[in-house]
């Protein structure tokens, strides 16, 4: 099943994202906190994670550890309102599939998605 998860406290950012993705035919989860997400990530497996991460806020780096715990083969994108370049190397300890930064774009969306569950 072609399953995303999405994690962000933003919930225009978590409804644009179920619809982009929902149009497209995907399977989605939404959750607003890591909390919330955890509960999913115990249910159901996902190919696919969305999540905003602040650069400020190291809770973010060690959910980020938990949740590939959890599910070690799940892509991670990264939404975020900083740049791809100040925020690469504070997840080096994470393997991340890709970063996006906001405000993004819905064929930008599309298109990432399609190339991992291709991959």
């Amino acid at each position: 099943m072609n399953r995303i998860l999405i994690i962000d406290n933003d919930v225009l950012i978590r409804w644009s994202l179920e619809r982009i993705l929902t149009q497209e035919g995907y399977v989605i989860d939404t959750a607003a906190t890591t909390e919330d997400a955890y509960a999913f990530l115990r249910r159901n497996d996902y190919k696919i994670l969305f999540i905003d991460v602040q650069i400020n806020e190291t809770e973010n780096i060690h959910a980020l550890i938990k949740i590939k715990e959890l599910q070690p083969a799940l892509q991670i994108v990264i939404l975020s309102a900083h740049p791809a370049n100040q925020i690469k190397p504070l997840l080096e300890s994470v393997n991340i599939y890709a970063i996006i930064e906001k405000p993004f774009k819905a064929e930008q969306i599309k298109s990432l998605t399609k190339d991992i569950f291709k991959g």
